[in-house]
């Protein structure tokens, strides 16, 4: 009898978890641009299930406005960092500044392995840094402990910062990658093994010879 009771009480448990929703919370970077506009539709289908979802961007004035915002479930908050000082790269120099990448030298010199790969390890840092402070600032983590997440779907590019905060707060972590094969997703648990997955720029498909593996390799080592 006892255990019967139990299987009740769970069934009942998981039904009205069923109706009420999941609180969901989405967390993108500092340069999140076309993923944002990818995720909004996972959120979208989401909130057909009922599920509550809150999503943390940070401040960007050439987004579209979002399909979600008018959901009663949905929920936004965008965030932004100081850059009054200029001395984040790639970020509009205002107290709300914005990730804007240099598109004439990107569309002059972004085919070069050398320049591409000496700019980004010049900004990753700081901007690494700047949204981290951001996303791990104690009352955002406090509002976000008080509004108990069930999990959290987190845009992993140049994202470590939100790892950190799934890890504060506890809850369960679905990591998106859609840019690159190989990054800073292999620290986590999706792994990527040269022998198949092109690294960035390597300029090989999934289908490789020897000789493209020991590139693609040395690609993924440098």
């Amino acid at each position: 009898m006892r255990f019967e009771f139990v299987w009740i009480v769970c069934f009942i448990i998981a039904i009205v978890k069923e109706c009420c929703g999941y609180n969901i919370l989405i967390v993108h970077p500092l340069y999140a641009g076309s993923h944002i506009l990818t995720l909004q539709e996972l959120g979208g289908e989401l909130l057909k299930r009922n599920h509550n979802v809150k999503t943390l961007i940070f401040k960007d004035s050439n987004l579209p406005r979002m399909k979600n915002i008018d959901h009663t479930n949905f929920t936004l908050e965008v965030l932004s960092v100081d850059n009054r000082d200029g001395n984040i790269p790639f970020v509009s120099k205002k107290k709300e500044g914005e990730f804007r990448l240099p598109m004439e030298l990107i569309w002059q010199q972004g085919s070069s392995v050398l320049w591409t790969y000496k700019k980004v390890t010049e900004a990753a840092y700081r901007l690494l840094e700047a949204q981290s402070k951001e996303l791990l600032n104690p009352e955002l983590i406090r509002v976000l402990s008080e509004e108990k997440y069930d999990v959290m779907i987190l845009d992993l590019m140049f994202n470590e910062g939100s790892l950190a905060l799934a890890h504060i707060l506890g809850i369960p972590t679905i990591a998106f990658w859609s840019t690159f094969a190989c990054g800073q997703q292999e620290y986590t648990t999706l792994p990527a093994p040269t022998s198949y997955v092109p690294t960035f720029m390597a300029g090989v498909s999934d289908k490789m010879t020897f000789s493209d593996r020991l590139v693609n390799t040395l690609g993924e080592a440098f």
